[in-house]
């Protein structure tokens, strides 16, 4: 059994039920932290145990993957009002994007390296 699966699963049921909860917008802006630890933790797990087993193009996924996290926690510093426009897209839609992109960036790595 690959050790990608079960961490697979529980993202992509912590992904779902964010979704879900974004349909009455607070509770989805609230779950969207644990979302985002959970991926966090994650994509720390997948660059140290299978960067090296992967391709190049998943490689470069996983750098984007990384470039774009940072640029959105540096941005979040810097955002007076969350509410406004702009900290609606930093804080909200950006985060909910790279978590999109994680989720097809996990798949394939699972892909990947189940053959």
């Amino acid at each position: 059994m690959n050790s990608l699966n079960p961490i697979y699963k529980i993202n992509k049921l912590i992904y779902v039920i964010n979704l879900l909860l974004y349909l009455a917008v607070s509770p989805g802006m609230a779950f969207q932290i644990i979302l985002g630890i959970t991926q966090f933790i994650s994509a720390i797990y997948l660059t140290k145990n299978f960067y090296k087993k992967v391709s190049n193009f998943t490689r470069k996924l996983l750098k984007t993957y990384w470039t774009l996290t940072i640029i959105v926690f540096i941005s979040m510093v810097f955002i007076g009002d969350i509410f406004s426009i702009v900290g609606i897209i930093i804080c909200f839609l950006l985060p909910m994007l790279t978590a999109t992109f994680f989720m097809y960036l996990f798949y394939k790595c699972r892909k990947e390296i189940n053959g």
